[in-house]
Protein backbone atom coordinates (compact mmCIF):
# COMPACT_ATOMS: atom_id res chain seq x y z
CA UNK A 1 0.00 0.00 0.00
CA UNK A 2 1.66 3.24 -0.80
CA UNK A 3 1.88 6.09 1.56
CA UNK A 4 -0.82 8.70 -0.63
CA UNK A 5 -3.28 5.70 -0.05
CA UNK A 6 -2.76 5.75 3.44
CA UNK A 7 -2.35 9.35 3.82
CA UNK A 8 -5.94 9.53 1.88
CA UNK A 9 -7.60 6.55 4.13
CA UNK A 10 -6.53 8.73 7.13
CA UNK A 11 -7.89 11.86 6.13
CA UNK A 12 -11.15 10.21 4.99
CA UNK A 13 -11.72 8.36 7.90
CA UNK A 14 -10.89 11.81 10.44
CA UNK A 15 -13.21 13.58 8.12
CA UNK A 16 -15.73 11.09 8.46
CA UNK A 17 -15.27 10.72 12.04
CA UNK A 18 -15.62 14.43 12.85
CA UNK A 19 -18.95 14.20 10.45
CA UNK A 20 -20.26 11.11 12.85
CA UNK A 21 -19.84 13.73 16.44
CA UNK A 22 -21.16 16.46 14.53
CA UNK A 23 -24.40 14.51 13.33
CA UNK A 24 -24.36 13.47 17.68
CA UNK A 25 -24.19 16.59 18.31
CA UNK A 26 -27.58 17.70 16.29
CA UNK A 27 -29.21 14.37 17.57
CA UNK A 28 -28.48 14.92 20.87
CA UNK A 29 -30.00 18.80 20.86
CA UNK A 30 -32.92 17.71 18.55
CA UNK A 31 -33.51 15.01 20.95
CA UNK A 32 -33.84 17.78 23.85
CA UNK A 33 -35.85 20.35 22.22
CA UNK A 34 -38.35 17.75 21.51
CA UNK A 35 -38.87 17.00 24.90
CA UNK A 36 -38.30 20.84 25.66
CA UNK A 37 -40.98 22.01 23.13
CA UNK A 38 -43.30 18.90 24.18
CA UNK A 39 -43.50 19.83 27.97
CA UNK A 40 -43.98 23.66 26.51
CA UNK A 41 -46.53 22.55 24.64
CA UNK A 42 -45.37 24.47 21.52
CA UNK A 43 -44.64 23.16 18.03
CA UNK A 44 -40.73 22.77 17.63
CA UNK A 45 -38.82 23.69 13.88
CA UNK A 46 -35.85 21.03 14.49
CA UNK A 47 -33.97 23.00 17.31
CA UNK A 48 -35.29 26.23 17.02
CA UNK A 49 -39.01 26.62 19.40
CA UNK A 50 -40.97 29.63 18.88
CA UNK A 51 -42.62 31.34 22.38
CA UNK A 52 -45.51 34.03 22.45
CA UNK A 53 -44.59 36.14 25.49
CA UNK A 54 -45.91 38.98 26.68
CA UNK A 55 -46.43 40.60 23.19
CA UNK A 56 -42.86 39.75 21.43
CA UNK A 57 -42.15 36.62 19.42
CA UNK A 58 -39.38 34.87 21.13
CA UNK A 59 -37.08 31.96 19.90
CA UNK A 60 -35.66 29.74 21.53
CA UNK A 61 -32.60 27.75 19.84
CA UNK A 62 -29.29 26.21 19.92
CA UNK A 63 -25.53 26.98 18.74
CA UNK A 64 -24.57 23.23 18.81
CA UNK A 65 -22.14 23.12 15.86
CA UNK A 66 -19.29 25.85 15.87
CA UNK A 67 -16.89 25.25 18.02
CA UNK A 68 -15.52 28.58 18.10
CA UNK A 69 -17.86 29.57 20.37
CA UNK A 70 -19.54 27.50 23.44
CA UNK A 71 -22.76 25.68 22.87
CA UNK A 72 -25.05 27.52 24.14
CA UNK A 73 -28.88 28.04 24.70
CA UNK A 74 -30.62 31.04 23.43
CA UNK A 75 -33.37 33.41 23.43
CA UNK A 76 -33.75 36.06 20.78
CA UNK A 77 -36.44 38.48 20.17
CA UNK A 78 -36.47 41.03 17.06
CA UNK A 79 -35.88 44.79 18.80
CA UNK A 80 -36.15 48.14 17.40
CA UNK A 81 -33.41 49.25 19.91
CA UNK A 82 -30.05 50.82 18.45
CA UNK A 83 -26.67 50.09 18.97
CA UNK A 84 -24.53 47.42 19.47
CA UNK A 85 -23.41 45.89 23.18
CA UNK A 86 -22.70 42.75 24.83
CA UNK A 87 -23.16 42.46 28.89
CA UNK A 88 -21.87 39.37 30.49
CA UNK A 89 -21.56 38.12 34.26
CA UNK A 90 -18.21 37.20 35.68
CA UNK A 91 -19.70 33.96 36.14
CA UNK A 92 -19.91 33.31 32.49
CA UNK A 93 -16.39 35.45 31.59
CA UNK A 94 -14.19 32.80 31.30
CA UNK A 95 -16.40 31.34 28.10
CA UNK A 96 -15.51 34.81 25.85
CA UNK A 97 -11.94 35.88 24.25
CA UNK A 98 -13.29 39.41 25.16
CA UNK A 99 -13.67 38.97 28.65
CA UNK A 100 -11.27 36.31 30.09
CA UNK A 101 -8.38 39.20 30.34
CA UNK A 102 -11.05 41.81 31.30
CA UNK A 103 -12.46 43.41 35.01
CA UNK A 104 -15.98 43.70 35.75
CA UNK A 105 -17.22 47.53 35.07
CA UNK A 106 -16.40 49.41 38.85
CA UNK A 107 -18.58 50.12 41.57
CA UNK A 108 -20.69 53.15 40.00
CA UNK A 109 -20.20 52.91 36.70
CA UNK A 110 -23.32 51.61 33.96
CA UNK A 111 -23.58 48.00 34.52
CA UNK A 112 -21.18 47.52 37.72
CA UNK A 113 -19.88 44.14 38.09
CA UNK A 114 -21.12 42.80 34.69
CA UNK A 115 -17.91 42.94 31.69
CA UNK A 116 -19.39 45.32 29.14
CA UNK A 117 -18.73 45.79 25.91
CA UNK A 118 -20.76 48.79 23.80
CA UNK A 119 -20.39 50.67 20.69
CA UNK A 120 -22.58 53.45 22.03
CA UNK A 121 -21.69 54.22 26.26
CA UNK A 122 -24.13 56.88 25.72
CA UNK A 123 -27.00 54.33 25.14
CA UNK A 124 -25.45 52.24 27.87
CA UNK A 125 -25.82 55.01 30.78
CA UNK A 126 -29.54 55.53 30.08
CA UNK A 127 -29.96 51.46 30.49
CA UNK A 128 -28.19 51.61 33.45
CA UNK A 129 -30.46 54.52 34.67
CA UNK A 130 -33.53 52.47 34.42
CA UNK A 131 -33.87 50.63 37.48
CA UNK A 132 -36.16 47.59 35.79
CA UNK A 133 -33.71 47.06 33.01
CA UNK A 134 -31.08 46.02 35.65
CA UNK A 135 -33.70 44.14 37.50
CA UNK A 136 -34.60 41.86 34.07
CA UNK A 137 -30.87 41.72 33.46
CA UNK A 138 -30.24 40.12 37.22
CA UNK A 139 -33.37 38.12 37.16
CA UNK A 140 -31.96 36.66 33.94
CA UNK A 141 -28.68 35.54 35.00
CA UNK A 142 -30.48 33.82 38.03
CA UNK A 143 -32.33 31.78 35.19
CA UNK A 144 -28.96 31.00 33.94
CA UNK A 145 -28.90 33.29 30.80
CA UNK A 146 -25.76 35.53 32.37
CA UNK A 147 -24.80 37.00 28.86
CA UNK A 148 -27.11 39.76 27.17
CA UNK A 149 -26.06 40.74 23.43
CA UNK A 150 -27.64 43.87 21.29
CA UNK A 151 -26.97 43.30 17.76
CA UNK A 152 -28.50 43.33 14.11
CA UNK A 153 -31.56 44.28 15.67
CA UNK A 154 -31.58 41.48 17.85
CA UNK A 155 -31.79 40.82 21.75
CA UNK A 156 -30.65 37.79 22.87
CA UNK A 157 -30.04 36.48 25.89
CA UNK A 158 -27.47 33.42 25.94
CA UNK A 159 -26.62 30.48 29.02
CA UNK A 160 -23.20 29.62 27.78
CA UNK A 161 -22.38 26.68 30.18
CA UNK A 162 -25.79 24.87 29.10
CA UNK A 163 -25.42 21.24 29.23
CA UNK A 164 -27.17 18.88 26.32
CA UNK A 165 -27.56 16.02 28.79
CA UNK A 166 -31.56 15.62 29.31
CA UNK A 167 -30.11 13.78 32.63
CA UNK A 168 -28.74 16.59 33.84
CA UNK A 169 -32.05 18.75 34.00
CA UNK A 170 -35.58 18.69 35.83
CA UNK A 171 -38.63 18.34 33.54
CA UNK A 172 -41.43 18.22 36.17
CA UNK A 173 -44.17 21.32 35.63
CA UNK A 174 -43.74 23.32 38.48
CA UNK A 175 -40.51 21.18 39.88
CA UNK A 176 -37.73 24.21 41.58
CA UNK A 177 -35.24 24.95 39.06
CA UNK A 178 -37.17 22.64 36.01
CA UNK A 179 -36.11 23.64 32.64
CA UNK A 180 -39.49 24.27 30.90
CA UNK A 181 -40.44 26.95 33.64
CA UNK A 182 -36.80 27.79 33.79
CA UNK A 183 -36.91 28.49 29.83
CA UNK A 184 -40.56 29.82 29.91
CA UNK A 185 -39.33 32.56 32.80
CA UNK A 186 -36.41 33.72 30.79
CA UNK A 187 -38.65 34.17 27.99
CA UNK A 188 -40.96 36.52 30.02
CA UNK A 189 -38.06 38.04 31.12
CA UNK A 190 -36.47 38.90 28.11
CA UNK A 191 -39.58 40.50 26.70
CA UNK A 192 -40.03 42.74 30.05
CA UNK A 193 -36.17 43.72 29.21
CA UNK A 194 -37.02 44.85 25.65
CA UNK A 195 -40.08 46.98 27.09
CA UNK A 196 -37.98 48.79 29.73
CA UNK A 197 -34.87 49.17 27.54
CA UNK A 198 -37.45 51.06 25.19
CA UNK A 199 -38.95 53.03 27.15
CA UNK A 200 -35.73 54.04 29.10
CA UNK A 201 -34.01 55.34 25.63
CA UNK A 202 -37.31 57.08 25.03
CA UNK A 203 -37.42 58.82 28.18
CA UNK A 204 -33.88 59.70 27.90
CA UNK A 205 -32.55 62.68 26.57
CA UNK A 206 -30.81 62.56 23.18
CA UNK A 207 -27.26 62.17 23.16
CA UNK A 208 -24.71 63.80 20.83
CA UNK A 209 -22.84 60.94 19.18
CA UNK A 210 -19.97 60.60 17.10
CA UNK A 211 -19.42 58.69 13.39
CA UNK A 212 -21.31 55.61 13.67
CA UNK A 213 -18.53 52.48 13.95
CA UNK A 214 -20.04 50.84 10.89
CA UNK A 215 -19.77 54.10 8.83
CA UNK A 216 -16.74 55.11 9.79
CA UNK A 217 -15.46 51.13 9.32
CA UNK A 218 -16.92 51.63 5.73
CA UNK A 219 -14.87 54.32 5.40
CA UNK A 220 -11.63 52.51 6.39
CA UNK A 221 -12.23 49.71 4.17
CA UNK A 222 -13.22 51.95 1.16
CA UNK A 223 -9.67 53.98 1.30
CA UNK A 224 -7.54 50.71 0.76
CA UNK A 225 -9.59 49.41 -1.52
CA UNK A 226 -9.66 52.62 -4.21
CA UNK A 227 -5.80 53.19 -3.39
CA UNK A 228 -5.17 49.41 -5.21
CA UNK A 229 -7.42 50.55 -7.74
CA UNK A 230 -5.63 53.70 -8.58
CA UNK A 231 -2.77 52.35 -7.96
CA UNK A 232 -3.51 49.60 -10.30
CA UNK A 233 -4.18 52.14 -13.00
CA UNK A 234 -0.49 53.74 -12.49
CA UNK A 235 1.16 50.80 -12.69
CA UNK A 236 -0.46 50.32 -16.22
CA UNK A 237 -0.27 53.86 -17.31
CA UNK A 238 2.01 56.09 -15.45
CA UNK A 239 4.89 53.11 -15.90
CA UNK A 240 4.58 52.88 -20.00
CA UNK A 241 5.89 57.12 -19.05
CA UNK A 242 8.87 56.18 -17.03
CA UNK A 243 9.90 52.61 -16.43
CA UNK A 244 12.01 51.63 -14.37
CA UNK A 245 15.78 49.42 -15.10
CA UNK A 246 15.23 47.61 -11.80
CA UNK A 247 11.64 46.17 -10.81
CA UNK A 248 13.07 44.37 -8.13
CA UNK A 249 14.16 48.24 -6.12
CA UNK A 250 10.33 49.59 -7.48
CA UNK A 251 8.91 46.99 -5.06
CA UNK A 252 11.30 47.48 -2.67
CA UNK A 253 10.24 50.79 -2.49
CA UNK A 254 6.54 50.79 -2.53
CA UNK A 255 6.52 47.83 0.16
CA UNK A 256 8.87 50.06 2.55
CA UNK A 257 6.31 53.23 1.94
CA UNK A 258 3.39 50.39 2.07
CA UNK A 259 4.43 49.41 5.75
CA UNK A 260 4.89 52.35 6.78
CA UNK A 261 2.10 54.65 5.48
CA UNK A 262 -0.21 51.17 6.73
CA UNK A 263 1.33 51.57 10.35
CA UNK A 264 -0.22 55.13 10.40
CA UNK A 265 -3.48 54.37 9.13
CA UNK A 266 -3.67 51.36 11.37
CA UNK A 267 -2.71 53.52 14.43
CA UNK A 268 -5.51 55.94 13.26
CA UNK A 269 -8.13 53.25 12.73
CA UNK A 270 -7.51 51.88 15.94
CA UNK A 271 -8.77 55.48 17.26
CA UNK A 272 -11.17 55.88 15.53
CA UNK A 273 -12.87 52.60 16.42
CA UNK A 274 -12.53 53.15 19.97
CA UNK A 275 -16.14 52.42 19.93
CA UNK A 276 -16.36 49.07 18.17
CA UNK A 277 -16.72 45.90 20.28
CA UNK A 278 -14.22 43.97 17.88
CA UNK A 279 -11.95 46.89 18.09
CA UNK A 280 -8.64 44.45 17.85
CA UNK A 281 -10.17 42.33 15.00
CA UNK A 282 -11.43 44.83 12.87
CA UNK A 283 -8.24 47.09 13.57
CA UNK A 284 -6.11 43.86 12.18
CA UNK A 285 -8.48 43.76 9.21
CA UNK A 286 -8.05 47.44 8.12
CA UNK A 287 -4.30 46.99 8.98
CA UNK A 288 -3.87 44.09 6.51
CA UNK A 289 -5.89 45.71 3.58
CA UNK A 290 -4.58 48.66 3.54
CA UNK A 291 -0.89 47.30 3.90
CA UNK A 292 -1.86 46.12 0.26
CA UNK A 293 -3.71 49.50 -0.86
CA UNK A 294 -0.43 51.79 0.07
CA UNK A 295 1.66 49.43 -1.65
CA UNK A 296 0.09 49.85 -4.94
CA UNK A 297 -1.34 53.10 -4.57
CA UNK A 298 2.07 54.52 -3.93
CA UNK A 299 3.45 52.97 -7.49
CA UNK A 300 1.98 56.41 -8.95
CA UNK A 301 3.61 58.97 -6.84
CA UNK A 302 6.70 56.83 -6.79
CA UNK A 303 7.24 56.56 -10.25
CA UNK A 304 5.92 60.27 -11.47
CA UNK A 305 8.53 61.93 -9.05
CA UNK A 306 11.10 59.23 -10.02
CA UNK A 307 10.30 60.85 -13.26
CA UNK A 308 9.72 64.08 -13.49
CA UNK A 309 12.04 65.04 -10.05
CA UNK A 310 15.17 66.62 -9.94
CA UNK A 311 17.72 64.13 -10.64
CA UNK A 312 21.43 63.80 -12.35
CA UNK A 313 22.15 64.11 -16.02
CA UNK A 314 21.06 61.13 -18.05
CA UNK A 315 23.06 59.26 -20.05
CA UNK A 316 22.79 57.22 -23.75
CA UNK A 317 23.71 53.54 -23.59
CA UNK A 318 23.77 50.68 -26.26
CA UNK A 319 23.13 47.26 -25.43
CA UNK A 320 22.92 43.68 -26.87
CA UNK A 321 19.78 41.53 -27.12
CA UNK A 322 20.12 37.99 -25.22
CA UNK A 323 16.36 36.97 -26.13
CA UNK A 324 12.93 38.80 -26.37
CA UNK A 325 10.42 37.21 -24.08
CA UNK A 326 6.68 37.21 -24.96
CA UNK A 327 4.72 36.24 -21.55
CA UNK A 328 0.61 36.16 -21.26
CA UNK A 329 -1.30 35.45 -18.52
CA UNK A 330 -3.77 33.41 -20.92
CA UNK A 331 -1.18 31.17 -22.11
CA UNK A 332 -0.69 29.37 -19.16
CA UNK A 333 -3.24 26.19 -17.95
CA UNK A 334 -5.39 27.46 -15.93
CA UNK A 335 -5.83 30.49 -18.65
CA UNK A 336 -6.63 27.61 -21.36
CA UNK A 337 -9.89 27.61 -20.58
CA UNK A 338 -10.42 31.39 -20.60
CA UNK A 339 -8.97 31.62 -23.88
CA UNK A 340 -10.84 29.05 -25.37
CA UNK A 341 -14.10 31.33 -23.83
CA UNK A 342 -13.39 34.66 -25.09
CA UNK A 343 -12.11 33.74 -28.82
CA UNK A 344 -8.25 33.39 -30.09
CA UNK A 345 -6.37 36.32 -30.55
CA UNK A 346 -8.91 38.10 -28.70
CA UNK A 347 -8.42 42.19 -27.29
CA UNK A 348 -7.93 41.01 -23.65
CA UNK A 349 -5.13 38.05 -24.61
CA UNK A 350 -3.39 40.77 -26.03
CA UNK A 351 -3.84 43.33 -23.15
CA UNK A 352 -3.05 40.58 -20.58
CA UNK A 353 0.37 39.89 -22.66
CA UNK A 354 3.76 41.29 -21.44
CA UNK A 355 6.67 42.14 -24.41
CA UNK A 356 9.69 41.93 -23.37
CA UNK A 357 13.84 42.17 -24.18
CA UNK A 358 15.82 41.03 -21.95
CA UNK A 359 19.38 42.84 -22.12
CA UNK A 360 22.47 42.71 -21.34
CA UNK A 361 23.35 45.71 -18.64
CA UNK A 362 25.53 48.40 -19.54
CA UNK A 363 27.31 47.86 -16.43
CA UNK A 364 28.06 44.79 -15.45
CA UNK A 365 27.17 40.78 -17.15
CA UNK A 366 23.54 40.84 -15.42
CA UNK A 367 20.23 41.16 -17.25
CA UNK A 368 17.38 43.56 -17.41
CA UNK A 369 14.11 43.39 -19.11
CA UNK A 370 13.50 46.49 -21.18
CA UNK A 371 9.49 46.09 -21.62
CA UNK A 372 7.15 47.33 -25.03
CA UNK A 373 4.24 47.62 -26.73
CA UNK A 374 3.45 44.63 -29.07
CA UNK A 375 4.68 47.13 -32.34
CA UNK A 376 7.58 48.27 -31.06
CA UNK A 377 8.05 44.76 -30.06
CA UNK A 378 7.51 43.39 -33.33
CA UNK A 379 10.29 45.57 -34.56
CA UNK A 380 13.02 44.63 -32.10
CA UNK A 381 16.25 42.84 -33.31
CA UNK A 382 16.57 38.87 -32.28
CA UNK A 383 19.00 37.84 -30.80
CA UNK A 384 22.59 39.30 -30.66
CA UNK A 385 21.09 42.38 -31.66
CA UNK A 386 21.63 45.58 -30.15
CA UNK A 387 19.26 48.38 -28.69
CA UNK A 388 20.29 51.73 -27.99
CA UNK A 389 18.45 53.90 -25.24
CA UNK A 390 18.76 56.73 -23.19
CA UNK A 391 18.39 55.92 -19.26
CA UNK A 392 18.12 58.65 -16.01
CA UNK A 393 19.20 58.14 -12.72
CA UNK A 394 15.60 58.74 -11.27
CA UNK A 395 14.61 61.55 -8.22
CA UNK A 396 14.66 58.45 -5.84
CA UNK A 397 17.60 56.56 -7.06
CA UNK A 398 15.48 54.02 -9.81
CA UNK A 399 16.93 53.93 -13.15
CA UNK A 400 14.77 54.34 -15.77
CA UNK A 401 14.98 54.84 -19.33
CA UNK A 402 13.33 55.95 -22.54
CA UNK A 403 13.82 56.46 -26.24
CA UNK A 404 14.26 52.79 -27.24
CA UNK A 405 16.06 52.53 -30.94
CA UNK A 406 17.14 49.52 -32.73
CA UNK A 407 20.85 50.32 -32.52
CA UNK A 408 23.10 48.58 -35.96
CA UNK A 409 26.36 47.98 -34.00
CA UNK A 410 27.23 48.90 -30.20
CA UNK A 411 29.46 51.85 -29.61
CA UNK A 412 32.68 50.87 -28.83
CA UNK A 413 33.45 51.37 -24.84
CA UNK A 414 30.20 52.02 -24.39
CA UNK A 415 30.17 50.32 -20.83
CA UNK A 416 33.39 51.60 -19.40
CA UNK A 417 33.05 55.34 -21.00
CA UNK A 418 32.43 58.34 -18.39
CA UNK A 419 28.93 59.85 -17.88
CA UNK A 420 28.14 62.23 -20.31
CA UNK A 421 25.51 65.12 -19.73
CA UNK A 422 22.63 65.01 -22.18
CA UNK A 423 19.74 67.81 -21.84
CA UNK A 424 18.19 68.38 -18.50
CA UNK A 425 17.92 64.76 -16.75
CA UNK A 426 14.22 64.39 -18.91
CA UNK A 427 13.49 63.08 -22.33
Amino acid sequence: MSRLLVVIIVIATLFLIGQWYLHSRRREARGLFERLARRLGVARRDTRIDLMVGGHRVVLDAQVTRDDRPEELRLTLGSDLPGDFRLTRPASASHYDECKHREPVARGAPFAGWHVRSEDPGQLVALASDRRVLERLEGLAALGFTRVELSKRKLRALWPDFSWKADDHRWDEGEVDGLPDRVRLAAGRLSELATSAENALHLSAPVLHGPRVRATLTILFVVPLLLMATGILAILYVYDMYPTVRDGQLLALMALAGAALSLIYTAIAYLLLHKSIQRAARTAVVGFLSFFGFCLGSSGPILWWNGTGPQGPDRRVTVEVVRLQQESALASGKGWLLRKLIGEESPIEEWSTTYRAIVRSWRDDSLYGITRNAEEFSALPPENGYLSLTVFPGALGLEWYAEVAVAESPEPLDRNREERPQGDGRP
